[in-house]
């Protein structure tokens, strides 16, 4: 038995027609492949929604810190300009006070040296050598009563210590304590 050639052509037909039933069909995957597409521009949509709701939040947190550092700058402008006037009005009253303490220190001083020379009448017949002897004596008894009156201040500079120390330790204020000591320096001098 032969096989003829028609045989032939129609068994290719039939394998050709099975083999392109096999095949997927192009439309199907067109259609998945454009729901694939939709899916995901739907999810990047979705995302984009998120981050402009967030950023938009960010611009209102950003916006209300930016407030809020603004009334507290403003708040502590005012506060340090009433803390430069308070200081400056503080450094007013001191520089006064230490006038007026200066100002006291040396009219002690002098009533002191009045009532040194008061205490030691000089007679009148005695040479030019009594007299400086007596006013030298009446500067070192002023000397001594000024370091006598203050003799805690005087140990304390003696050891080296400082104005701020002293200060601490006998309740003095750096003024009248640096007032103290130049009048001693200004009387050693006279010396």
């Amino acid at each position: 038995m032969g096989f003829q050639p028609w045989i032939y052509l129609v068994i290719l037909g039939a394998i050709a027609i099975v083999y392109a039933l096999m095949l997927p069909k192009p439309q199907s995957k067109t259609a998945n492949h454009e729901e694939v597409v939709q899916e995901i521009e739907g999810t990047l949509d979705h995302f984009m929604q998120e981050i402009a709701a967030e950023n938009e939040q960010l611009v209102q947190l950003v916006g209300q810190m930016k407030q809020d550092f603004i009334v507290k700058q403003t708040i502590l402008q005012e506060k340090n300009e009433r803390l430069e006037q308070r200081l400056e009005q503080l450094e007013l009253r001191c520089s006064q006070l230490e006038a007026l303490r200066e100002q006291t220190a040396s009219q002690q001083a002098v009533m002191q040296a009045e009532a040194l020379r008061t205490a030691e009448p000089q007679p009148e017949a005695t040479g030019e050598a009594e007299s400086a002897s007596s006013a030298d004596q009446a500067q070192e008894a002023e000397e001594q009563s000024i370091k006598s009156r203050y003799a805690e201040l005087f140990a304390l500079h003696e050891q080296g210590k400082s104005i701020d120390h002293i200060s601490k330790r006998t309740g003095m204020n750096r003024g009248e304590i640096g007032l103290i000591l130049q009048l001693a320096k200004q009387e050693e001098r006279r010396v």
